[in-house]
Formats: structure tokens, sequence, C-alpha cells
């Protein structure tokens, strides 16, 4: 708020520290109580997005993979594994994956080898449907963040969908913010998805069914049969690192009250992915190097508390050969699914290879 000097409303959430402005109505017959939708205004953000740069800076955001200029001349010799040696790499004798596995480390998280992520940290069971119903029996899942890792709970319902259903919204939800929730009645499976709160770039919704993800942490009762999963970044790349960081802080803290609570809660952490870029509002407010710049944050946060697992969807999405884009294809979302599970039921039989 520092631009802005008018008259504003504050929808600050102190308790979460949490804090959120809004332009106040300039209709005298308005109130800050009148507020009851949302919506992130897109056009005006490319508008803004135009104002920071100028026209050249603007164009080099348009070069895409331009080529090096060679200054001398030079030869590089690449050593590649061999069928033997990577077949090796793939099949050491790794713990599975549970909490406390690095979230930072001097090398790579792990490699694809034929679209299958091999961890450099953990073993990784492949699941089959049959594996991922039994693992997941009597369980509740709490996918708390954004689009992706709604994606995930998508994933779900698109793979478990013979017994795994969408339970109905209730009026005017937005769900791409929610709630919303599936339930599998035969396996006793729920799914349950909330947006983080504020900021939110969605379409329209209805802001009374806008929570801060603290919030919805500290209404978890937990337990050995509760997951959480939870990521912030996509919508924050707008936002300083002070003000993420804050906002990371007052997550972890609700985490660590929800383990005094109940010990055995599963939570796992979602790592930012690379992703897209659309012109000068793409290089503007969803760039990838600032999205490092918070993921590197939000680890640094994180891996000071070794109670947690953690998805790197980081590596994966960059070491990967499809695009960037902000949902990562599913051949990177069921590697990462994999993963989620083993940190579910990690004592399944020896690696699927």
């Amino acid at each position: 708020m520092e631009k802005y000097k008018g008259p504003v409303c504050d929808f600050s959430h102190k308790a979460t520290g949490a804090t959120w402005y809004c332009v106040k109505p300039k209709d005298t017959n308005l109130s800050c109580d009148d507020w009851l939708w949302h919506v992130g205004n897109t056009t005006k953000s490319h508008e803004q997005a135009l104002t920071l740069l100028t026209n050249s800076e603007a164009m080099l955001f348009y070069i895409q993979k331009a080529p090096i200029r060679r200054l001398q001349t030079f030869a590089v010799n690449v050593s590649w594994p061999s069928p033997t040696e990577l077949r090796a790499l793939s099949t050491r004798q790794l713990p599975p994956c549970k909490p406390g596995t690095p979230m930072t480390s001097p090398y790579a998280s792990g490699f694809f080898w034929h679209d299958v992520w091999f961890s450099n940290h953990c073993s990784i069971h492949k699941f089959s449907i049959s594996e991922a119903r039994e693992c997941l029996q009597h369980k509740t899942l709490h996918f708390l963040g954004d689009s992706t890792v709604r994606q995930f709970m998508q994933f779900f319902l698109s793979r478990l969908g013979r017994t795994l259903k969408k339970l109905p919204l209730e009026p005017f939800v937005n769900w791409k913010v929610g709630p919303f929730g599936a339930y599998d009645e035969t396996n006793n499976i729920t799914m349950l998805y909330r947006h983080h709160g504020f900021p939110i770039r969605n379409s329209w919704t209805v802001s009374s069914h806008v929570d801060y993800m603290v919030n919805v942490i500290n209404t978890i009762h937990g337990g050995p049969d509760t997951v959480v999963v939870l990521t912030a970044w996509a919508h924050f790349t707008a936002t300083n690192l002070t003000y993420y960081a804050n906002r990371m802080q007052s997550v972890l803290q609700a985490v660590k009250e929800l383990h005094q609570r109940s010990p055995d809660t599963l939570v796992v952490v979602r790592s930012a992915n690379t992703r897209e870029h659309d012109g000068t509002y793409g290089a503007v407010y969803t760039s990838d190097w600032y999205a490092r710049a918070l993921d590197d944050t939000m680890k640094d946060i994180f891996s000071q508390y070794p109670k947690v697992g953690f998805l790197d969807m980081w590596d994966m999405t960059s070491s990967h050969y499809s695009n960037d884009v902000v949902h990562p294809p599913e051949v990177i979302v069921a590697n990462a699914i994999n993963q989620l599970l083993t940190y579910i039921c990690p004592s399944q039989p020896e690696l699927d290879r």
C-alpha cells in the first residue's frame, strides 16, 4: 500500500499475519462491509506490467532460447552413463520417502529415466490403482494451496473415479477456490480442497468462502489417518519476499501446533514448479526467476522443521523434456503422486521396476 494514498478497506487477518487491503468504495452508500465478491483483475495487471518496463526491456522477454555467440573454438567431452549404470542408479537401496527428506541439496533431488522419477534421497514405490486404494483406505486428505495442489486431487478423481466421487458444491462456491470435496464410500476415503486465501488471481469468488490456510490447518484435528498436502507460490509471484516469508512462517507455526495436537499427522509440502510465460505480463507477474526465489524462501523456512515431507516439483519439471506449464503434464503429476503415496504408505513391497 505504499503507492496508494486513498481510503482503503482493511481485510487483514491479524491472527495469521496475513495482510490484505482493497480500495474503499467511492459510492458513499457502500461501506467495507458490503464487500461480497472478489476477482483477479488480469486486465489491470497487464496494463500495470507494461508501465514497469521500457519497450526495450519488454522486448528482452520475447526472446526465447537465443543462441549463444561463440567466442572461441573449444571441445566438451560429455560422458553418459551406460544402461547398466543407469539401472544400478535406479535400483539403489534407498530408504522409503518419509518426513525429514532433505529440501535443499547441492545437487538435483532426482532424475527421470523412461518417464519415471527416481529420487536421490529416498525410494518411491510405483503404485497400481488397487494399491493406491488400499493405501488410502480410511484416510482423510486435505489439499491446501493453489491450483497446482488441487491438480493432485483432480488426478485422484480421474484415477479412482470408479469409487471416488465429487461432493456437491455449496451454492455460489467457485470450485477453483473451494471449499470442495470428494468421498469414496466403499473405501472410506475423504479428500478436501481449499485455497490458501488471498492473494487470489481467479474468477469471481464469494469473499466469505475465502479462508486463510492457517485458519484451515487450525481446524484439522489430525491423527494417523490424516494427510495434509500444502503449497503456496503461484499466486504470490506478485508479492514481495518479506510478505511471502511472513505468510510461510505463519503456516509453519500452524503445522507445528497441528503436530502438538496430533503428532502422527502426515504433512507434505509441495514445492513450486517451472511454468510458461506469456510476454511482458508473464515476465513480470509469473516469473520463474521470482518463483524460484519464493521456493527457496519456503524451503529455508520449512527445512528447519524435519517433521514434514517434501515433493520437489521444481526439479521434476525442470529436468523433464515436456514443455513448462503451470499445471505440469500427467506424467509428472503421476510421479509426484507415487512419492506422496510412498509418504503415506512407506511399507510397500520392493519397488516395481
